[in-house]
């Protein structure tokens, strides 16, 4: 049977499953039959502009967009290494939210520019369909008055009921508050905005049919503790500094909750408190997720204060009744701020990030035959990875074990490597191999790559097959040559040692993050290489080594 024998309702049902480049190349112009379907009935476009090629980025937008954009109930723009400056180029098109009268769900990743997202937000509040917002890994240096004005007014979305926030302002604190009741939503999440609990009190109490909420946690002794139970919130994940006491008051007051995924420093919870908080207050817990980080002082003895942490949770409560084993990592990380930190936290390791400095890490559990395999049972999942070897630890053993971990990754998508020792001559990738690599970071690494390591570079399994790469190189010559040989690049993040506008531009400021270029020797010279058909911005966010040397400020290519 061929596709064509079909009938429109299976037809219109296929096109649900297509991303809408592979679905314009596939359908359109085939014949008047299928250019109906697409114009006329098909109502149901789902816009994912991640990862998406130039060229396409700027067909669709120019020539379909326009006589689409009422039956588009999906968009997603990104900002990211993969796509830079995407949410710009969006709006260049005179494209507005507003005019998408059916979108249910809008995702932006990466926004930098406090100009454009100031500008999607005030047109958000016109979504009146809108089912899903997401903005993840935003960062913004100015406008956090205004931006946090605009993002209390989400409230006001009468269908809206999942609402993602990871915004970030350098670093300062902020908090959102909606303005009135939301009677739709039931799932947030604010990443870096810190809360009391007064803050939390309103905004359970402005979104009364809540089920799910992942906040930041700031205890303040002089908080008046909660006066009503939360009855309708089933899961919450937090992060919690300090105040045993408060926490556990604020968590009394969750009857329902069945999910709680929890992150604490210096809150010291023992299992005994653990234990009648559970039994006597949340009933109906099945899926308990702990990581707690324990200071100890300089003459404890770290190995007898893990045993004893340790022997508190081998009770039938834990290990029988629920089967929640947990184990304690020490040693992790020899420099001065972390020596003396335990960590304790439940298995198998559920959180999204695993910091490990050294090789001597020392560990303990509750669970039989415990090893780093058990607490990642699987890498199936594993999307991003980054690696580093420092002056003290110089052995190859660890980059033997790094195409183990590679072999048991099959979704691994971001390779990362940095602090790379100065004896090692040769810089990473080497002669790793893996089928599922696209993206490569190598700007972290203490040193940049000269023009004969940028051609071994081109030449490397994983350089071949590489489409997003970021690098730091000697010579701006280097990155033509990779342009030209890695044919599988569409998209290019670097810094050149030979680059004039870090030391013009120390005290740069502007209300975003990319810059146009204007009087940017480096930008001028690209555009005279390179087809017009490229994006070409100055991050103005520089690169830091170690957190405080600016090492200068990356070109972004997104290559069309």
């Amino acid at each position: 049977m061929t596709l064509e024998l079909l009938p429109n309702e299976l037809l219109l049902q296929l096109f649900e499953y297509l991303p809408v480049v592979d679905l314009f190349r596939a359908f359109l112009h085939l014949n008047s039959r299928f250019n109906n379907l697409l114009f006329n009935q098909f109502r149901k476009y789902r816009l994912n502009f991640q990862s998406t090629y130039k060229q396409d980025f700027d067909i669709i937008c120019r020539r379909y967009l326009p006589s689409i954009i009422d039956r588009t109930i999906s968009l997603c723009l990104s900002d990211d290494d993969k796509t830079p400056d995407q949410s710009n180029c969006f709006v260049s098109y005179n494209l507005a939210l507003c005019d998408f009268r059916h979108l249910q769900s809008l995702s932006l990743y990466y926004l930098r520019c406090e100009i454009v997202m100031c500008q999607l937000m005030n047109e958000c509040q016109h979504l009146h369909s809108l089912i899903y917002l997401k903005f993840s890994q935003c960062k913004f240096r100015h406008e956090k008055t205004t931006i946090c004005c605009l993002l209390s007014s989400i409230w006001c979305l009468p269908k809206l009921t999942y609402c993602y926030l990871d915004i970030y302002f350098n670093g300062k604190e902020y908090c959102i508050l909606p303005t009135m009741i939301s009677t739709s939503l039931q799932h947030l999440t604010i990443q870096w905005a810190t809360y009391r609990l007064t803050d939390l009190a309103h905004i359970f109490q402005c979104t009364p049919y809540l089920q799910y909420l992942d906040a930041n946690y700031s205890i303040d002794l002089d908080d008046t503790p909660l006066s009503f139970n939360i009855s309708s919130i089933v899961t919450l994940k937090m992060y919690v500094y300090e105040s045993r006491p408060t926490l556990i008051s604020f968590l009394e007051k969750l009857p329902n909750l069945c999910h709680l995924t929890i992150k604490t420093e210096n809150t010291n919870m023992d299992k005994y408190q653990w234990e009648q908080l559970i039994v006597n207050h949340l009933p109906k817990l099945k899926i308990l997720r702990v990581e707690m980080l324990f200071y100890i002082g300089d003459n404890e003895n770290k190995e007898q204060r893990v045993d004893d942490l340790l022997n508190s949770f081998r009770t039938r409560f834990w290990l029988e009744e629920h089967q929640w084993y947990v184990r304690c990592d020490w040693d992790r990380c020899q420099q001065d701020s972390c020596r003396d930190d335990i960590f304790l936290y439940t298995l198998p390791y559920t959180f999204n990030d695993y910091y490990l400095h050294d090789s001597i890490i020392k560990e303990k559990s509750t669970c039989p035959d415990v090893n780093f395999w058990l607490v990642m049972p699987r890498l199936d999942h594993l999307k991003s990875l980054s690696v580093g070897i420092d002056d003290l630890v110089q052995t190859f053993d660890t980059l033997c074990q790094l195409q183990t971990i590679l072999d048991r990754a099959p979704r691994l998508y971001s390779l990362t490597f940095e602090r790379w020792p100065e004896t090692f001559t040769d810089m990473p990738p080497f002669n790793y191999s893996s089928n599922s690599v696209r993206l490569l970071h190598l700007q972290d690494i203490d040193r940049p790559y000269n023009h004969r390591q940028c051609v071994i570079l081109s030449r490397s399994s994983l350089g071949k097959q590489c489409e997003i790469l970021s690098i730091t190189v000697k010579y701006r010559r280097s990155i033509l040559y990779l342009l030209r040989k890695m044919t599988n690049l569409r998209a290019l993040n670097f810094i050149s040692q030979e680059d004039p506008w870090a030391d013009r531009n120390q005290h740069y400021s502007s209300s975003s993050s990319e810059d146009d270029g204007t009087d940017d020797e480096l930008i001028a010279w690209l555009k005279d290489c390179l087809p017009s058909t490229y994006t070409i911005t100055r991050c103005t966010e520089g690169v830091t080594e170690f957190g405080t040397r600016t090492i200068g400020y990356p070109i972004r290519l997104w290559i069309g």
